[in-house]
C-alpha cells in the first residue's frame, strides 16, 4: 500500500507506516523513509507517481489542512484522481486527521467518504487499512514474523554479540537453503516489477538475486530455472539450455515443477533453428501441460501441413481443466520474450486461460476458420495489448504460412517491417 500525506503530519503517519510494516514488511509499504535509497534519484517527481498508479493495491490518503498546500501531495493526487476517472476508485482510501477543511480544489468533495483517525491508535488505523485490503481480496499475513524481525532489528547487538563466535558458523551452515529461497523470491519480485515498468536496474537486480540463490544452494532447481528463464529473455538460447538442463536434472521426476522445467528447456531448443524438431518432440511428450500445448501449437503455425495437429493440441479438454481456479501460475511464471527486448508475463490462472483462448482462436483462423477475435473476449479485459503483442510476434515467425499475413491483419498487428505500435483496442 502507498501512503500520501503532508510532511507536517509525519508524526502521525510514521507510526501508522510502522504498524503496517509489522504485518506486511517495509518492502510492501510505500513510505518515504522505508525506501530512502531507492528515492535518491533524479526525476523523482516522475518516478514516484508511477509507483502510486501502477504498483499500489491500495493508496491511503491522509487528509489534513496542510495537505492541499504541499507540492508533492498535489503531484500524487493528480495520479490518484486519474484512477477515479478510470473507474478504479476502489484502490483509494481516504483518512482524515480531524476536519481537513475544504478540499474541493483537490477534487475531494464533502460527499466523499473519509475515516477520521484523529482518535484512533496507529494499530487501530492499520487494522482498518488491512480490513480494506481484505475486502479487495488480499490475504492478510500474520504480523508475528514481521514484529519479531522489528524486535530483532532493535536489539540484535545486545542479543547477538555474545553468541556470534559460536553461532555464526552454525547459522551459515543451517541457513543457506532458507536464504537461497529468500533470494529466489527477491528475484521474482524484481522481475515482476521489471515486466510492469522495464528498467535495467530491476532486470539486473533480478538476475543478481537468482545468482545468489544458486550460489547459496547449488541444488535448488528453481534457481537454475529462473536463470534459464532470464537467459531466454536475454536472447541467449544456448546459455538458457544449460540452465534448464540443470533445473531438470535437480528436480524430482513427476512433479509439476519438473514438467514446467522440461517445457522451459524445450523453449530454449525451439529458439535454435537446428533443434526445433527436438523441441517439438519434447512439447509433444508433455502435450497435456498447458504451456507445452501452447508452445507446440505456436511453433507449428509456420508449418501449414501441421495445423491439424496444432489444433488438436490446443483443443484438448484437459487443458482448460488444468488452468481452472484462480491460483497463481506455474513455476517459474509464464514469460514470453517479445521483440524488441520486451517481456510478457501471464501470472494468474485467468491470464493463462486468456492466453489459451487467444492461441486457440489464432490457430483456427490460420486454418481457415472464422472464430471470434480473442482480444474482445470478456476474460481478456486488460490483457488485450499484451496478448496481441505475443500473438503478432509469433505470427511474424510463421512467414512460411500463406495465411499468416491475413491472420495478422485480423488481430490488428502492425505491417511487417513496421515499427508502428498495433492499433490497440479495448
Amino acid at each position: 500500500m502507498a501512503l500520501s500525506y503532508a510532511g507536517e503530519d509525519r508524526p502521525r503517519v510514521e507510526p501508522l507506516a510502522e504498524a503496517l510494516a509489522d504485518t506486511w514488511g517495509r518492502q510492501r509499504v510505500l513510505y518515504d523513509k522505508f525506501h530512502d535509497a531507492e528515492f535518491a534519484r533524479p526525476n523523482l517527481d516522475v518516478y514516484l507517481p508511477q509507483l502510486y498508479r501502477d504498483q499500489a493495491d491500495l493508496i491511503v490518503v491522509v487528509l489534513s489542512p496542510d495537505y492541499p498546500r504541499k507540492v508533492w501531495c498535489g503531484l500524487e493526487l493528480r495520479w490518484i484522481r486519474q484512477l477515479i476517472l478510470e473507474g478504479d476508485a476502489g484502490r483509494i482510501m481516504l483518512l482524515a486527521l480531524g476536519d481537513p477543511g475544504d478540499l474541493s480544489q483537490l477534487g475531494i468533495l464533502r460527499g466523499d467518504g473519509t475515516l477520521n483517525i484523529a482518535a484512533l491508535s496507529p494499530a487501530a488505523t492499520a487494522a482498518r487499512v488491512n480490513e480494506r485490503l481484505a475486502q479487495r481480496g488480499a490475504s492478510i499475513p500474520s504480523p508475528a514474523p514481521a514484529a519479531a524481525l522489528r524486535w530483532w532489528q532493535r536489539r540484535w547487538l545486545r542479543v547477538a554479540a555474545p553468541a556470534v563466535a559460536v553461532g555464526l558458523p552454525l547459522a551459515l551452515l543451517l541457513g543457506r537453503a532458507p536464504f537461497a529461497r529468500w533470494q529466489l523470491h527477491q528475484g521474482d519480485e524484481a522481475f515482476r516489477a521489471f515486466a510492469q515498468v522495464p528498467s535495467e536496474e530491476r532486470l539486473q537486480r533480478a538476475g543478481a538475486a537468482w545468482q545468489r540463490a544458486r550460489q547459496f544452494d547449488p541444488g535448488l532447481a528453481a534457481a537454475h530455472a529462473r536463470l534459464g528463464f532470464l537467459s531466454d529473455f536475454l536472447d541467449e538460447p544456448e546459455a538458457a539450455e544449460g540452465h534448464w538442463r540443470q533445473a531438470v536434472d535437480r528436480e524430482p521426476a513427476g512433479t509439476a515443477a519438473a514438467r514446467a522445467y522440461r517445457t522451459g528447456l524445450a523453449h530454449s531448443l525451439a529458439r535454435q533453428p537446428a533443434r526445433q524438431q527436438e523441441a517439438l518432440e519434447m512439447y509433444q511428450a508433455d502435450v497435456l501441460h498447458p504451456r507445452s500445448a501452447i508452445e507446440l501449437t505456436m511453433l507449428r503455425w509456420g508449418r501449414p501441413s501441421e495445423l491439424p495437429q496444432a489444433s488438436d493440441a490446443i483443443n484438448h479438454p484437459e487443458l482448460v481443466e488444468a488452468l481452472a481456479g484462480s491460483g497463481s501460475g506455474a513455476e517459474p511464471p509464464w514469460g514470453f520474450n517479445v521483440p524488441p527486448g520486451e517481456v510478457v508475463l501471464f501470472l494468474s490462472r485467468g491470464e493463462q486461460r486468456c492466453l489459451l483462448s487467444g492461441v486457440r482462436a489464432t490457430t483456427s483462423h490460420l486454418a481457415g476458420g472464422s472464430p471470434a477475435n480473442p482480444l474482445a473476449a470478456a476474460g481478456c479485459q486488460g490483457l488485450q495489448n499484451e496478448l496481441r503483442d505475443l500473438l503478432c510476434s509469433r505470427l511474424a515467425q510463421a512467414a512460411s504460412n500463406p495465411r499468416a499475413p491475413t491472420t495478422a491483419r485480423w488481430l490488428g498487428c502492425p505491417p511487417a517491417g513496421s515499427n508502428a505500435a498495433p492499433a490497440h483496442t479495448g
